[in-house]
């Protein structure tokens, strides 16, 4: 059953990152804490700087090639909502496998 959920979950972040760079994850079994855990970890291993900007806002850098982009990731129980003008899909995919870890 974990694994159908896994694939299922898997599944669906696919199919919403290739709709576009900005957008929703939903999260809704997931607690705010748990949540900005694993969007902070996320961001960590994936090169992104993560600066906590409100109860429920994290902001998040990287710099490649002499470029730096920035996004905003506003959360709460319900979802996690990106800034569409940022390739965030690198940070989205490490997001949903750190909430996936802790769903096991």
């Amino acid at each position: 059953m974990k694994k159908i959920l896994s694939i299922t979950l898997i599944s669906a972040l696919t199919l919403l990152f290739s709709v576009g760079c900005g957008g929703t994850l939903d999260v809704k079994k997931y607690d705010s804490k748990k949540i900005e855990h694993a969007i902070i970890k996320a961001g960590e291993k994936t090169g992104w700087r993560m600066t906590e900007f409100k109860n429920n806002e994290i902001l998040a850098e990287k710099t490649e090639d002499e470029k730096t982009v920035s996004t905003s990731i506003k959360y709460s129980r319900g979802e996690i909502a990106f800034d569409e003008n940022v390739n965030t899909s690198d940070l989205q995919d490490a997001i949903a496998e750190e909430l996936n870890k802790t769903s096991h």
